[in-house]
């Protein structure tokens, strides 16, 4: 492939407006408790699509939500128009939530598991033309890392295994901070060697020819580090499910769960529904069809199309519409995250999870 023709492909890239918003609002003073009105904060993030779901099939009116989105590039930006009071809900990942906690003493409510991954969701793309086939070729390698990279939880696998197989992440490899949505780019224009990449980016840097898959084995299946290293193994009925990473999650804060218990379970008995019918095939090519809408990617039709599909591949969707009930994968992430000091307090699951209709039982887990 010429470099004109990878110049002209890698325009499939180009992400539309960071943080415009689908809808605007005009601030919580004019909403009625009555009309049931609430914004939900979310970024460009496959962890949003149970949302986009639910507001395109129009599964929040059917409980009768009256729901403003708000979308933005990154979780960084939602978990601020949470604590500004620009939203009700924002979606975020349980790394960057916990993380949140430590610094602000903030806990925030998961109301529902939005994103879970299989393996190959997350893999390290190589440049084009760069000689890397296994993890010690990365040494004296720039690698692109999400922003920001305190919560890009996907992340975290790869670099407890890079560390474990004795590399250094200070010294051995280069890191520089990129939004998904800018690696391809970065790669193509020299700017790093590599790059951690989720779905459906991945896939369209690999099929663009941008760059490949590093499979070193010890990266695990489809060189998904995150799935990994924080996998686990769930009884879901009769079979067991060996790898379900919750990756991303619609939260909301303790004051205002208090204020609107009822609201709150609404939200989550729609994102359930939400959740049930992405897992329905026949309704495959419309949640395509959303995917690439709210992703706001650019590019050949065929590509967006391929590269969508690919991403549903990754994903498993569970309806939690009470509560979540899988504390076996989050406690494994969590003490994953301890064990290697990228979370420095002790995390207690359960205050994250505990609904005014949902009261685990620690004794069960």
């Amino acid at each position: 492939m010429t470099l004109e023709n990878r110049r002209s492909r890698i325009t499939i890239f180009i992400i539309i407006a960071a943080i415009a918003g689908v809808a605007g609002i005009s601030g919580f003073a004019a909403f009625s408790p009555e009309n049931e009105q609430i914004v939900i904060a979310t970024n460009r993030s496959f962890g949003s699509l149970p949302v986009w779901v639910a507001y395109e099939e129009g599964i929040f009116e059917k409980y009768g939500l009256d729901v403003t989105l708000r979308e933005f590039s990154t979780q960084l930006l939602t978990k601020q128009a949470l604590d500004e009071g620009q939203a009700h809900f924002v979606g975020a990942t349980p790394t960057s939530v916990f993380e949140h906690a430590a610094s602000s003493g903030q806990f925030l409510k998961l109301i529902h598991v939005t994103g879970s991954t299989q393996p190959g969701n997350t893999q390290l793309i190589v440049r084009d033309g760069v000689d890397v086939s296994s993890l010690e070729d990365l040494k004296g390698k720039v690698v692109a890392f999400d922003l920001p990279r305190s919560g890009c939880q996907e992340c975290f696998g790869f670099e407890i295994i890079i560390v474990e197989n004795g590399l250094s992440l200070d010294h051995d490899i280069s890191i520089k901070e990129i939004s998904y949505s800018r690696m391809s780019e970065s790669l193509e224009q020299g700017l790093v060697d590599a790059a951690i990449m989720t779905e459906p980016y991945s896939s369209i840097a690999v099929h663009a020819n941008v760059g490949y898959v590093l499979l070193d084995p010890r990266l695990g299946d489809e060189g998904d580090a995150s799935v990994e290293v924080f996998g686990s193994q769930i009884q879901d009925g009769d079979n067991e499910v060996k790898t379900r990473l919750a990756t991303f999650g619609i939260w909301t804060s303790e004051e205002y769960l208090t204020e609107n218990p009822e609201t709150v379970h609404k939200v989550s008995r729609s994102l359930a529904e939400a959740s049930t019918w992405l897992s329905e095939e026949d309704n495959r090519d419309r949640a395509v069809a959303i995917l690439v809408k709210y992703l706001g990617i650019l590019g050949p039709e065929e590509l967006l199309d391929f590269s969508a599909r690919s991403a549903l591949e990754t994903f498993f969707w569970k309806p939690y519409p009470d509560g979540f009930t899988d504390w076996e994968a989050l406690e494994q992430q969590t003490d994953r995250l301890a064990e290697n000091g990228i979370i420095n307090s002790e995390i207690k699951v359960d205050r994250y999870v505990s609904l005014p209709w949902h009261q685990p039982n620690r004794d069960t887990l």
